[in-house]
């Protein structure tokens, strides 16, 4: 089952969020070797898993994270948007509450590219068009793998929109990746879910069902406590020990509370910083 998180659960269900954050460091950083997301907590966030994002997350039945994706609606501050644009083959593409970018694909299992394809990465990919149906959306935006893209179905109607650029991966093996824009129609979602013998959704809020699992820190001040922690290595200690107690000491909770606002403050003294790119492009 796929389950939604977004701002109106991520606290209460925050446990789930912070595994998933857990599973992105563990692979994008320590499978592929993508250290300029190195975390000194070991939790792979960006500047735009916030209030602002969905999470669509693949969760076991005994609870455990297998995969997920961020979605946002590009009406605002985006990964794609901000950081992609200028490699867009139309320089006036106009994005938009239309347009949605989706960023951070993942599953758990190493196989999970296989060429057969994995079932948790079906799920998710078939439970993302499902909900950017609902949500009125009109064209989804990506950066993909080239293999990756060369592999979705034809009838998906995928195009690309961006220029290609190459990217490392652990042990300095070269990949291209690419800016790709796929339509969103019901007919496509149809098709998808008969060729793939789906019937029903496998899409739900994730309280509907799990458990409660609540956070006392959220990643948008975990993010900005790392950052800062580049300019004070020696709180580097302390913090981990914060927010490895946050949740049930509140105390603890207080001290990590009263290095977010620092943190915070020193952002803004320093200026905006830019998110790092996956991998090393070229």
């Amino acid at each position: 089952m796929i389950y939604i998180f977004d701002a109106g659960n991520r606290e209460t269900h925050g446990q789930y969020l912070r595994e998933m954050h857990q599973q992105r460091h563990d692979i994008f950083v320590n499978t592929l070797g993508w250290y300029q997301l190195e975390s000194l907590f070991g939790l792979e966030i960006d500047q735009y898993d916030t209030r602002l994002a969905t999470h669509l997350i693949s969760v076991s039945d005994d609870g455990h994270v297998m995969g997920g994706v961020r979605v946002m609606p590009t009406t605002f501050g985006t990964f794609l948007g901000e950081q992609y644009r200028q490699k867009l083959h139309d320089q006036s593409y106009e994005f938009g509450p239309k347009v949605w970018e989706m960023y951070r694909l993942f599953v758990s299992d190493s196989d999970w590219l296989s060429a057969a394809g994995h079932p948790v990465r079906r799920e998710v990919m078939l439970s993302l068009y499902e909900f950017l149906l609902q949500q009125g959306a009109e064209k989804v935006v990506a950066v993909s793998d080239v293999k990756a893209f060369e592999k979705l179905p034809p009838f998906w109607q995928a195009r690309e929109i961006g220029k290609r650029s190459k990217y490392t991966i652990r042990g300095g093996s070269d990949r291209e990746c690419v800016l790709v824009e796929i339509p969103i129609k019901a007919e496509i979602l149809a098709v998808t879910k008969k060729v793939l013998g789906y019937e029903g959704t496998q899409l739900m809020r994730a309280e509907t069902r799990l458990d409660p699992a609540a956070v006392k820190v959220l990643p948008e001040e975990i993010y900005a406590v790392n950052r800062w922690l580049s300019y004070h290595p020696d709180k580097i200690r302390d913090a981990r020990q914060l927010l490895q107690a946050s949740d049930t000491d509140p105390q603890a909770c207080k001290g990590f509370k009263e290095m977010v606002a620092t943190a915070i403050k020193h952002a803004m003294t320093a200026g905006p910083q830019q998110a790092p790119a996956e991998g090393r492009l070229h």
